[in-house]
């Protein structure tokens, strides 16, 4: 009812992990039947993940908990590619793990790969039009890899900086580093072992990595105010290194740690500028997490007994109006003003937010159009005086053939 159309599900392969084939294939079945189609995307776990005494947030964990190489590696890829054969038909994309990083992964750089290699081979041995995507790091470890490029390219203050506005809404498992507030506590932060093998873990993925996987895989709750650089900053290791991927985001979401007041208007605001920029940056598939709202440290759409409320709302619009579009543009209305053009059949959908109210001109030769709120109320608006302020709108407009 809210307009998703894919959902993912955690798979453990391995002999005596949590779902054997048959179990696997019936629960496929039955999220099919029960949601009227909804695709669904697997998740293939090497093995469980022990949670760390104290863990608050799965994102980033203490050094107890993690994954590694299945301890029989022939007896893993053989559970594989039975998962494989029974889902061929059901389900098209495979990730192998999730949030990889230098604090999750016991193994080496190495035995990731290693992981990687062999999984997506074991998949494509009985699926072969099977997609596979690396394990999707979690959305903190940019707040690594970025200010670790600007470091080593002599951008201290700038690294600084965005390590501020990344971590600013949800710092999680990165708080044992504040405060970042000059270069020797920068540095002590990027020299840490698990920082550092979480840069290789990711540097990995566009170099020796990059044969194994179709789809790079992002996830993210960072804040929609850096969701451009980061998408900017994947988009130059990919050219830089001749690894270029389509992008599937398998996790994106509201992210803000409990220690800090929840406004839940400016989630809503904040779900529509999230799915707008995804979209306009290209990515393919986009899953919002979570659906309903736990209190968490990522704020779900739905209340806790799954009412609609305003996030849920601005999602439904959003998704209504961006879905299926074909293509899109950024376009310059001026400083403070954020507004995307996306062709859509027909139509030209125009989204548009700015950081303070002001009035702005569509480069349109339309004058009037019907302009949708992001709480579904629709208006009717002068293009050549519209209105924007923080709370995102939608105009939509005929293309003539």
């Amino acid at each position: 009812s809210l307009g998703a159309r894919v959902t993912t599900l955690w798979l453990y392969p391995a002999p005596g992990g949590r779902f054997n084939v048959n179990r696997a294939s019936q629960l496929v079945n039955m999220i099919k039947e029960q949601t009227g189609g909804l695709d669904i995307y697997v998740h293939l776990m090497p093995n469980a993940r022990s949670k760390a005494k104290g863990e608050s947030d799965p994102e980033l964990p203490e050094e107890e908990a993690g994954f590694t190489l299945p301890s029989d590696m022939n007896a893993y890829l053989a559970s594989v590619r039975e998962l494989a054969t029974a889902l061929k038909g059901k389900v098209a994309y495979y990730s192998i793990g999730n949030e990889i990083s230098g604090f999750s992964w016991k193994g080496t750089v190495k035995d990731y790969g290693t992981l990687l290699a062999q999984s997506a081979s074991a998949i494509k041995s009985v699926d072969p039009n099977a997609k596979v995507l690396d394990s999707g790091m979690a959305g903190l470890t940019y707040a690594l890899t970025i200010p670790n490029t600007l470091y080593q390219a002599g951008k201290t203050a700038e690294a600084i900086d965005f390590f501020r506005r990344c971590t600013q809404n949800h710092v999680g498992g990165l708080k044992k580093f504040l405060p970042i507030s000059n270069e020797s506590q920068l540095k002590a932060m990027l020299a840490d072992p698990r920082v550092q093998k979480t840069i290789q873990l990711s540097d990995a993925r566009f170099k020796e990595y990059c044969p194994y996987y179709d789809i790079f895989q992002l996830h993210d709750y960072q804040g929609w105010q850096t969701m451009e650089e980061v998408y900017d900053w994947i988009h130059e290791q990919m050219r830089a290194n001749n690894c270029v991927k389509p992008i599937h985001v398998w996790e994106i979401g509201y992210g803000r740690d409990r220690n800090l007041p929840y406004d839940v208007n400016e989630h809503a605001r904040s779900v529509t500028k999230i799915l707008t920029i995804s979209s306009a940056e290209g990515a393919q598939t986009i899953i919002y997490f979570p659906l309903t709202d736990k209190g968490n440290y990522a704020r779900g759409l739905l209340t806790p007994t799954n009412a609609l409320q305003p996030p849920s709302i601005a999602y439904q619009v959003t998704v209504a109006k961006l879905t299926d579009a074909t293509s899109a543009e950024k376009l310059n209305l001026g400083d403070g003003v954020w507004a995307y053009k996306f062709t859509k059949g027909t139509q030209e959908v125009y989204a548009l937010w700015s950081n303070a109210p002001r009035t702005v001109s569509l480069p349109v030769s339309a004058s009037i159009a019907r302009v949708t709120k992001i709480n579904g109320e629709t208006v009717t608006a002068d293009l050549r005086n519209l209105m924007v302020d923080e709370s995102p709108i939608f105009v939509e407009l005929e293309v003539k053939p």
